[in-house]
């Protein structure tokens, strides 16, 4: 049976402040845009003055060398000569004068367009908070271990520091729930890898695109930072170090995988180096290093612990990772009638685990496992609520869901003890996924 599609509950914001931020970020954006334009505009115009001195100037010398050395002929070539070094020189300081005025024009301009639309956008503000139209642009969303769902609001195509909670109501209902904004992450990123831990913090890494240096750009920073739901905060963490004891300059878009133990494993897309994190010890420690540099892929965890992922780099082939070696070993190519990957900007889209009978061995939740002031028997009821409501699920995993449904109908009937164990299995699967 088809699933349906249901509007979640509107995350607008009656904030002026917050409004007109968003807002008169296509202020700044514009006025970004149009100083560097002019900059790059001074730059040509410079080195088109420089080409035309030092061609006007080539021209006089080779002139003054062809003409004539005798008297009274070589005064007039001696003449000549100084008459067009001054030509050439002229032109140098008039052609930079050009260039430099008319980009300061324009970046004048710019300032005073940037400004007019920071001014819109404040009486624009007042109206849309009045009638409550200022909404957050989703982006990349997980689902808690506390049954929340924690977004990331992106503007003008790239992400930003900020972020939203969708707090269920007491019966477990996103349709009825209710949305907060969170404490701002101290990076906003775009494409970056990221996984809910066993103890329910959020631990992102990286990003193809950051604001790491102050404005967004591609950086592929190797910033990193965990968020703790519980305490609202978020904190930096260092990046994983190479052999050497030297940071990774680069993490940019990684793939990932939470492991079965409850540790992260992280590749770079800049080689092909990975690391585990161990968010007990709050350390970063190597591993084996994979064939193929890991960038785009997508890394899945199978029910023996091994993380499998198709190449993006040397497709065909397929790699795996094993606890038991710490390291990555080839495995079978995947047939050519079937590869997945485009070969043109070497991607390939995402992986997933179909069900099974015995899944891993996945961590336990931990002290995060309740919404704070949220009585446990409101905890279970969330559970079973949101696995009624959100069939859809389990349709981004697999087509046939009967399995697992009948799984869950079996868990419900079976003593109290046993059901509340296979509940916190299934959030633990939910929220790996």
């Amino acid at each position: 049976m088809a699933g349906t599609w249901k509007s979640l509950p509107s995350n607008c914001s009656r904030s002026l402040a917050l409004r007109f931020v968003r807002c008169a970020e296509f202020g700044r954006v514009i006025r970004e845009v149009c100083i560097a334009w002019a900059t790059q505009v001074e730059q040509t115009c410079a080195k088109w003055a420089d080409q035309g001195h030092s061609a006007c100037a080539a021209w006089a010398d080779r002139g003054h060398k062809e003409c004539c050395d005798w008297a009274p002929c070589s005064w007039f070539c001696d003449a000549f000569y100084w008459v067009a070094q001054w030509v050439c020189d002229a032109w140098y300081w008039v052609a930079n004068w050009v260039c430099v005025l008319f980009t300061t024009i324009v970046k004048v301009v710019c300032v005073v367009v940037s400004f007019i639309v920071e001014v819109v956008c404040l009486l624009w503000s007042i109206i849309t908070v009045f009638f409550c139209l200022s909404w957050a642009d989703g982006g990349t969303a997980f689902l808690l271990t506390d049954g929340s769902v924690l977004m990331q609001e992106c503007l003008l195509g790239y992400g930003t520091r900020r972020w939203w909670k969708l707090v269920p109501d007491q019966n477990g209902s996103y349709l009825s729930g209710s949305w907060h904004r969170v404490h701002d992450a101290n990076v906003g990123r775009k494409y970056f890898a990221s996984a809910i831990l066993a103890d329910g913090r959020l631990l992102v890494c990286g990003g193809e695109y950051s604001d790491a240096s102050g404005a967004n750009a591609q950086d592929e920073t190797n910033r990193c930072e965990i968020y703790d739901p519980v305490a609202d905060t978020w904190t930096e963490i260092a990046p994983p170090k190479d052999g050497a004891g030297t940071s990774w300059p680069e993490i940019g878009d990684a793939a990932c995988a939470l492991l079965a133990d409850g540790r992260f494993l992280m590749g770079n897309s800049s080689n092909s180096q990975t690391a585990i994190f161990n968010p007990a010890a709050g350390t970063w420690t190597l591993t084996g290093g994979k064939n193929q540099r890991s960038s785009e892929e997508t890394w899945v965890l199978l029910t023996n612990g091994w993380v499998i992922t198709a190449n993006c780099f040397g497709h065909p082939a397929s790699e795996r990772f094993s606890l038991t070696t710490n390291g990555w070993t080839v495995d079978a190519n995947i047939p050519n009638a079937s590869d997945v990957v485009e070969d043109a900007s070497k991607e390939v889209g995402p992986g997933v685990l179909l069900p099974w009978s015995a899944g891993p061995a996945l961590p336990k939740s931990g002290k995060h496992d309740r919404r704070p002031g949220m009585p446990a028997g409101h905890r279970e009821r969330a559970v079973r609520h949101r696995a009624r409501e959100q069939p859809e699920r389990r349709l981004s995993v697999t087509h046939d869901v009967s399995g697992i449904r009948r799984r869950r109908r079996n868990a419900e009937r079976r003593p109290s003890e046993q059901q509340s164990s296979d509940l916190r299995r299934a959030d633990a699967v939910a929220a790996h996924r």
